[in-house]
C-alpha cells in the first residue's frame, strides 16, 4: 500500500508527527508534496496544536488580516476559531475566553436555539449563530495580536507587563461594540461595568473597535 493510499485520518496522523518533528515553517512544505497532501495539511496543522508554541503577533499588528494575499490571515483565523471552540482548559491561551465572551453576547441577544458547531441555516442576520459570533470574535482578536497563542502570558500587548486581569464585562463590551449591539453595550455602561476605553489584552478597546 502507497502512503497516498492511506485514510484522511491516518495521512492527516502522518503529517501531525512530521510536524511535531520538523516544526512549522518546515513543514509547510509537506504542501508541496501533491494535492492529496496539501488537501489534508491543514486539519493536521491545527489537530497538532502546534500553532499555539508558534509566534503569531505581527498577523494583526502589521498585516491587513482580512485583506492579505497569502492567506496567512486566515489561516490563523480559523485556527483560533478551532481552538476557541474546542479548548476546555482555562489556563492554555484566551481561547475559553473568546469563546465565553461569545456565549454571554449569544445569551442576550438571541433566542434561537443554534449551537456553537452550527452554521447559519435559513436564520436571518439577527439571531446570529454561536458560532458567527466566535469568528468575529477571532478576528477582532487578531487585530489585537497575538504571540504563542496557546501561552496565556503572550497575549498581554507588552509581554514584559502583567496581563491585564479577566474582565467579562469589558470583553462583553467590545462584543457588543463589533456586531453593533446597541442595547447590551448600553446595559454595561449605564451599570458602569466597563468604559469603552477599559481593555483586557484580548481584545482592542471598544472605542477602537467601533471604527473597524
Amino acid at each position: 500500500m502507497y502512503i497516498l493510499d492511506l485514510p484522511n485520518e491516518l495521512l492527516q496522523g502522518i503529517i501531525i508527527s512530521s510536524i511535531d518533528t520538523r516544526g512549522v515553517k518546515r513543514g509547510l512544505r509537506l504542501k508541496l508534496v501533491c494535492k492529496r497532501i496539501n488537501e489534508n495539511f491543514v486539519p493536521a496543522l491545527y489537530a497538532s496544536q502546534a500553532l499555539d508554541r508558534f509566534s503569531a503577533r505581527d498577523v494583526g499588528r502589521s498585516w491587513r488580516v482580512r485583506n492579505d494575499r497569502y492567506g496567512a490571515g486566515k489561516l490563523w483565523h480559523d485556527y483560533l476559531v478551532y481552538r476557541a471552540i474546542g479548548e476546555t482548559d482555562p489556563s492554555v491561551g484566551r481561547f475559553v475566553e473568546i469563546r465565553q465572551t461569545a456565549e454571554a453576547l449569544w445569551a442576550r441577544t438571541s433566542s434561537s436555539s443554534g449551537s456553537i458547531g452550527e452554521a447559519g441555516g435559513d436564520q436571518q442576520p439577527r439571531p446570529r449563530t454561536l458560532r458567527d459570533i466566535v469568528e468575529g470574535l477571532c478576528w477582532v482578536a487578531l487585530e489585537n495580536g497575538t504571540n504563542y497563542p496557546g501561552e496565556r502570558q503572550q497575549w498581554a500587548k507588552y509581554t514584559q507587563e502583567p496581563l491585564v486581569e479577566t474582565n467579562a464585562a469589558v470583553n462583553l463590551l467590545c462584543a457588543a461594540a463589533y456586531f453593533n449591539e446597541l442595547s447590551v453595550a448600553t446595559a454595561l455602561l449605564e451599570k458602569g461595568q466597563s468604559t469603552p476605553v477599559h481593555e483586557t489584552d484580548l481584545f482592542p478597546q471598544a472605542i477602537e473597535i467601533t471604527a473597524f
